[in-house]
This record gives C-alpha cells, sequence and structure tokens, in this order.
C-alpha cells in the first residue's frame, strides 16, 4: 500500500519495512548459526593437544609414542646415546603450539575451550622446562 501526501514527500509502502524486517532476522540467524558449537578445528586442537601430551609419556618403562615412532623411522631419539636432549619433545612442543592456535582461533567448537586451556598450561611448561635445561 503506498501512501501519498499532499506534500511532495511519499511514505514508502509498507512491503519495504516489511522486507528490512526480514533481512534483519535473515542476519540474526546467520549470526546465531555461525556460534554454534560444531566439530571442527577446535575440536581438533583437543586432540593435538592430547597426542602431543602422550607423544613424550612414558608408561611403566616402556618407551613412549615419540620414542617408539622416531625408532621406526631410524631417527635418534636423544642428542646423546642414551641422555641428553630428547627430540621428541620438540615435536610434542610443536603440536602443543599448533593445538594453542587453533583452539585460540577455534575456541567455541566442541573440545575448544578444554583445549585451549591444556595448551595454554603444558606450551609453557614446556617451554620453562626446555630453558632451564638449555640454561642450566
Amino acid at each position: 500500500m503506498h501512501f501519498h501526501t499532499n506534500s511532495k514527500e511519499s511514505i514508502p509502502s509498507d512491503n519495504i519495512y516489511r522486507n528490512e524486517t526480514y533481512e534483519n532476522i535473515f542476519k540474526l540467524i546467520e549470526k546465531k548459526n555461525h556460534r554454534i558449537r560444531r566439530v571442527g578445528l577446535g575440536t581438533l586442537s583437543f586432540f593435538l593437544i592430547a597426542f602431543a601430551i602422550a607423544f613424550i609419556i612414558s608408561v611403566q618403562g616402556k618407551p613412549s609414542i615419540g620414542d617408539n615412532i622416531f625408532i621406526k623411522l631410524g631417527i635418534k631419539t636423544w642428542s646423546r646415546v642414551n641422555w641428553g636432549f630428547h627430540y621428541p619433545v620438540l615435536v610434542s612442543l610443536f603440536f602443543s603450539y599448533l593445538a594453542l592456535y587453533l583452539s585460540e582461533k577455534y575456541y567455541y567448537q566442541i573440545g575448544g575451550k578444554l583445549a585451549r586451556m591444556l595448551s595454554r598450561v603444558y606450551s609453557i611448561l614446556l617451554t620453562s622446562i626446555i630453558m632451564v635445561y638449555i640454561y642450566i
């Protein structure tokens, strides 16, 4: 419906207002759907930090997963024969920083907040241990 007044200005029809309202509703729906918790890179970050932790932990005196992978690839696990710097720690640190980056960016996805907390603590702890080892 279009209204005319005696002045030169006219009032727009109701359809224009309805279209603007629908557009606003669709924008709100799109915005809300963007933040729905779903599986994605935030979830992957949880598995990355879990793998980073499991990569260097040995259980009951058995070699860790990282040691086994390095041995299978024919790479030394220690900088010296059985002591020195443990190379799988560097790989674990890489995975933890990757998990930290992904969890910071995609924290709203499933497992993202837990991965963000774990990767922050683990990265700081592992980095500080490496720094102490290097400088002492």
